[in-house]
């Protein structure tokens, strides 16, 4: 499907719910690390469809498979995701806000419009809040692309016409995550 995979990169479990790519070799920087197709982008109409068993259009139905079977289940997120926040410890984060501030507010109409979806919808929302790629002002699932794990001062998503990608900004050391 015309996606690439650096050479010297492999994909490591480093929790229960958390891969990473890893180096298997030093690797100098400006390299092209991961890069997909635009194909391959699925678009939240593609992954609903997928999920409620309606017709859906994508290159590769298998990859959808196996890419939805690899993503984490609604359960995981209700253990893990703050949206899932007890009544008690969202008035505690409100506490951090001065009361009916316009930051405040905005929080509590968040948790609000969250609380007013079905479970499918909040599985869909948090799914693309977590691991989507805003590609031309829409949100994508970018498979692969989503398994690299986000640090503050890397470059980020490159994006042109053909593909989306990922370069090293630093030499990486043997056994080091890509970030």
């Amino acid at each position: 499907n015309n996606s690439y995979l650096h050479k010297n990169l492999s994909v490591k479990k480093i929790s229960e719910d958390n891969f990473g790519f890893f180096s298997n070799e030093n690797i100098p920087s400006d390299q092209k690390m991961i890069s997909i197709p635009n194909k391959i982008f699925i678009s939240r109409e593609t992954f609903r469809n997928f999920l409620i068993g309606k017709s859906y259009d994508y290159f590769n139905k298998d990859l959808l498979k196996t890419y939805i079977n690899f993503l984490p289940n609604l359960n995981y997120f209700k253990k893990n995701h703050f949206m899932f926040l007890s009544e008690e410890k969202r008035k505690i984060a409100y506490s951090f806000f001065n009361e009916n501030t316009p930051i405040q507010k905005k929080i509590k109409k968040t948790f609000d419009k969250f609380e007013s979806l079905n479970e499918l919808e909040k599985y869909i929302d948090l799914v693309f809040r977590s691991r989507s790629f805003n590609i031309h002002n829409k949100q994508y699932l970018l498979p692969m692309l989503d398994i690299v794990n986000y640090e503050y001062d890397s470059e980020g998503l490159f994006i042109d016409k053909e593909d989306v990608f990922f370069n090293t900004c630093k030499n990486l050391e043997k056994k080091e995550q890509f970030l």
